[in-house]
C-alpha cells in the first residue's frame, strides 16, 4: 500500500513540476506606461525581458527575433531603426529586393518588410514589422534565420505572434 501511495504522490508531483516547466511567460512591454503589448513566449524560447522589449532564440537557436515598442515619427522610421540594429549585429541586408506587405498584428494594421540577408555568408531571412499603437508609438517586430528554420518553427511563431496583445489602448 505504501509504495502505491508513493507512486500516486510521486506521480502528482510529476505531473505539477512538468507543467510548470512548460508553461510559458506572458510578458508586458513597456512593464510600466498606458499603452503597452504583451506576448506569450514558451520558457524552451528562453525570453530576455527588459523595461521595453523581449528578444529570444528559438530552442535549436536557428530563429531569432525582438520585439519592443518604439517611439517614432512614422513606419519608415521604426524600419530603419531595425535595420541599424541589425546590420550593427552582422547581417549583410539586401535592400532592393525587398517584399512590403501589409496585414493585422495584435489586431492592428501593420507593415512588413521581408528582406535576403546573410550572416557569415550564410543565407538569411529577415523579416520587419511595424505596427502603429499611437502617439508615435510603434511595435516594432524584427525576426532574422533562415528560411528552412522559419518554416520549421512556423506553427510556434504563429502560435507566439497569435499572443500578442495591446494592453491599456
Amino acid at each position: 500500500m505504501r509504495r502505491f501511495l508513493f507512486a500516486i504522490g510521486l506521480t502528482g508531483f510529476l505531473t505539477v513540476f512538468l507543467a510548470g516547466l512548460a508553461q510559458a511567460g506572458v510578458f508586458k512591454i513597456p512593464e510600466e506606461g498606458a499603452t503597452a503589448i504583451s506576448i506569450d513566449v514558451p520558457d524552451s524560447w528562453n525570453p530576455n525581458v527588459s523595461d521595453d522589449s523581449i528578444d529570444t532564440a528559438s530552442p535549436d537557436r536557428a530563429v531569432f527575433f525582438w520585439l519592443t515598442v518604439e517611439k517614432e515619427a512614422d513606419v519608415a522610421a521604426v524600419k530603419a531603426e531595425a535595420l541599424k540594429a541589425l546590420t550593427r549585429n552582422g547581417l549583410k541586408i539586401d535592400l532592393a529586393g525587398v517584399k512590403e506587405s501589409t496585414s493585422a498584428f495584435a489586431g492592428i494594421d501593420s507593415t512588413e518588410w521581408v528582406y535576403s540577408a546573410t550572416d557569415n555568408g550564410q543565407p538569411r531571412t529577415v523579416k520587419i514589422r511595424a505596427t502603429a499603437l499611437g502617439n508615435n508609438r510603434f511595435i516594432q517586430l524584427a525576426q532574422w534565420g533562415p528560411q528552412a528554420a522559419f518554416d520549421k518553427h512556423a506553427a510556434a511563431l504563429t502560435k507566439i505572434f497569435a499572443s500578442v496583445k495591446a494592453v491599456g489602448k
